[in-house]
């Protein structure tokens, strides 16, 4: 579907810096550039085993660390090609052909032995979910037909192990590969729907919208499967009927949100509006009802009644993860500048304060009020952390209506395509969040009339902007304000947010 805003394409930053910047290269060079930690991610599928203290673990049991390497490989994706780190990219390959060459002959890719599944174990649609995820993120980012090779042919096993016909399992309730109380079998929707695109095959685009219909009929029958709800509770949730945690008690934020995600694919696949609408619905409610002030959500990773709903409770990164995700989706169908402030919330506040300092690691969980959970490896949540910040420059920049904007504020430059205009470069002077002083070159490739967007957040009431040497104009808080002129090379505009 036609997007209002597209987001900058990671090999359009020539510089990312300031305080974005800082936490972006730490977890680019301390976590993803670890190579003890990528081996190790790695051989979990290759061996099917894994060793610690000096015994050998066989995954027959619930564990989430066949993700690993899917979260890896988007992550590290999108980092090598902002940083133009040819050394880190050349890891994803190598990772890439092993990672293929470790998939079995009917399309399973795992870190189980064959004989302690049956035919797969507890949590795999969810490992399965991250590992589609990293190897379409490569498959579309850096042009590896082994990664959509090896993609299709996973995908190719899930629906026809998964789905609505007979002699297949469902996706709710205590069967092989939906995880906690059988309740995380329907996120695995988004990364089918995604491969459809991808590969042009409707098959699973079909596959999604069928299993869809089956949701309701499927948690019916397993009540004790809470993690996520039926796709009717989700239409009543976005339309005010029913509150959070009344679609399953309690629900699982961060299964919600890859639910939410799911649905918002499908949209972009067929068009139909009602997913859209459900998705726009929740995502709305929620930012405006269970969002905290850091812009973090979840108690003890769940959406609780209200009463138990409180700051001194655990607040997790993966809910976080997915939330950006969706917020990131309503920006490019809306083009609203109030998504993009909700990423920035949680991005410059409660998400990035789960990272170690150095980057090397990340918090399960951050309460708002109380002190951060020591850091332990590998995790669903550190993982997370670093799917989301080997991205994070792409929601500086984008193209909104066709023309250059700037989405948010840090050190950085990159160059901007928008169709029927020369290249663009931005450049971004400023010490933000210190100081809310931000000046922005602009640099066409030859002079050219277009309309520049600069984003306004909601607390910077009073903000002014100042094209070249002209006189200051007021600028709406929390709306995009918008400069149409001639611009030549050297221009400049300077912003000023209290």
């Amino acid at each position: 579907m036609t997007a209002i805003v597209q987001p900058a394409a990671p090999r359009a930053f020539d510089a990312v810096g300031g305080f974005l910047g800082q936490r972006f290269h730490a977890n680019r060079e301390k976590r993803l550039k670890d190579p003890l930690l990528a081996e190790e991610f790695i051989r979990l599928h290759e061996r099917k085993t894994h060793t610690i203290f000096h015994w050998t673990k066989l995954y027959d049991d619930w564990f989430w660390l066949g993700e690993q390497i899917g979260k890896w490989l988007d992550a590290s994706a999108y980092a090598a090609l902002i940083a133009d780190d040819q050394e880190l990219l050349a890891r994803v390959h190598e990772l890439l052909e092993r990672l293929a060459r470790s998939q079995e002959g009917d399309g399973y890719l795992g870190i189980t032995a064959r004989f302690h599944r049956n035919p797969v174990r507890g949590m795999e649609l969810y490992e399965m979910y991250y590992v589609l995820h990293g190897l379409l993120v490569c498959a579309d980012l850096v042009q590896s037909q082994v990664a959509l090779e090896t993609a299709r042919r996973l995908g190719e096993y899930i629906i026809r192990t998964w789905g609505p016909e007979p002699g297949q399992f469902p996706l709710a309730g205590r069967y092989p590969g939906n995880g906690h109380d059988g309740g995380e079998g329907t996120l695995i929707l988004e990364p089918i729907v995604l491969l459809g695109q991808q590969t042009g095959d409707a098959r699973f685009i079909e596959w999604g919208e069928r299993t869809l219909l089956k949701w309701d009929e499927w948690l019916d029958a397993y009540p004790e499967s809470v993690h996520t709800c039926g796709y009717t509770p989700m239409k009543q949730f976005a339309a005010g009927e029913k509150d959070v945690y009344e679609l399953r008690e309690p629900i699982h934020a961060h299964t919600f949100h890859m639910t939410l995600l799911g649905l918002a694919a499908l949209y972009n696949a067929t068009g139909k509006t009602e997913y859209r609408d459900v998705v726009l619905g929740a995502v709305d409610r929620l930012a405006g009802e269970w969002i905290f002030l850091t812009g973090g959500m979840s108690s003890s990773e769940r959406y609780v009644p209200r009463h138990f709903y409180h700051p001194h409770n655990d607040i997790e990164v993966c809910p976080q993860h997915t939330w950006i995700l969706l917020l990131d989706q309503a920006l490019r169908w809306t083009g609203e500048a109030r998504y993009a402030a909700e990423i920035e919330r949680d991005l410059f506040n409660h998400f990035l304060a789960a990272q170690l300092a150095d980057g090397s690691n990340w918090s399960y969980m951050t309460p708002l009020n109380g002190r951060a959970q020591e850091p332990y490896g590998p995790n669903c949540c550190n993982a997370a952390g670093q799917r989301i910040a080997g991205r994070m420059p792409t929601y500086l920049y984008g193209v909104r209506n066709g023309s250059p904007a700037v989405l948010m504020y840090t050190e950085s430059q990159a160059t901007l395509r928008p169709p029927g205009l020369p290249a663009i470069t931005l450049r971004q002077e400023t010490d933000f969040p210190s100081r809310g002083v931000v000046t922005i070159h602009v640099q066409p490739e030859q002079v050219a009339e277009f309309s520049l967007h600069l984003r306004i957040p909601p607390y910077a009431t009073g903000a002014q902007v100042q094209p070249g040497d002209g006189e200051p104009m007021p600028a709406p808080a929390g709306d995009f304000v918008v400069i149409e002129r001639e611009w030549k090379a050297g221009d400049s505009v300077r912003l000023s947010l209290p």
